[in-house]
This record gives structure tokens, C-alpha cells and sequence, in this order.
């Protein structure tokens, strides 16, 4: 859910496990410098990442927010912000990157 990026307010939406904070940091220092994060913990039920949560699997959910299109057919490929999806892939990837440097040098 991370195709409709508004590039006014330029929120993606980052949603983990409560005992996975020690990770905002490291999302704030990797982000795009004009991408804004609102990391939260609340609505973790909703999303595609629940039965990791559930399990207490550190997870994490990246969306762009919700839109009149959801599970519609009149969701098409046309509305989709592909230029601001893919420097939220990049953000994504180097982020992972930095996790597994993290993990490398025993850090968690």
C-alpha cells in the first residue's frame, strides 16, 4: 500500500510491534530527507504483517494510507505515483541494509 503517496503532505505511514522501537532511529536516520514518517503501533491488526505481531515477530508495515479506490476495480494502474513508489523501495532496501550492518555488528 504504498502506490499513493500525496506529494503535499509526503507522509508514509510506518506501523511495528510496541517492543520494536528500538528501530526508529535507525528510520529516521536512512529516510528520504523529504519524506515524513509517522511511526505507530496502533492499527497493527489491520495490516498484512498481523500474524507476525501476533506471534511477536519484531515486523514492519509501510503504507501510504488508505483511498477511495481500496478494493475497488476502479483501482488502476493509472493512479499510481510510481516516481514517489520507488524512491519509497529505495528508502526501503537501504533501510534493510542497515539492519542487517546492525545485525552483522551484533547490534539488534
Amino acid at each position: 500500500m504504498v502506490g499513493r503517496l500525496d506529494t503535499n503532505s509526503m507522509i508514509l505511514r510506518i506501523i511495528r510491534n510496541d517492543n520494536y522501537s528500538e528501530i526508529d532511529s535507525l528510520l529516521f536516520k536512512v529516510k528520504p530527507e523529504k519524506l515524513n514518517l509517522r511511526i505507530t503501533s496502533e492499527n497493527k491488526d489491520f495490516t498484512d504483517a498481523s500474524a507476525f505481531y501476533s506471534l511477536g515477530i519484531s515486523s514492519l508495515s509501510f503504507t501510504t494510507g488508505s483511498h477511495d479506490d481500496y478494493h475497488k476495480v476502479s483501482d488502476t494502474a493509472d493512479k499510481i505515483n510510481y516516481e514517489e513508489m520507488e524512491k519509497i523501495l529505495n528508502f526501503v532496501e537501504t533501510l534493510l541494509f542497515n539492519l542487517q550492518e546492525h545485525e552483522k555488528n551484533g547490534k539488534k
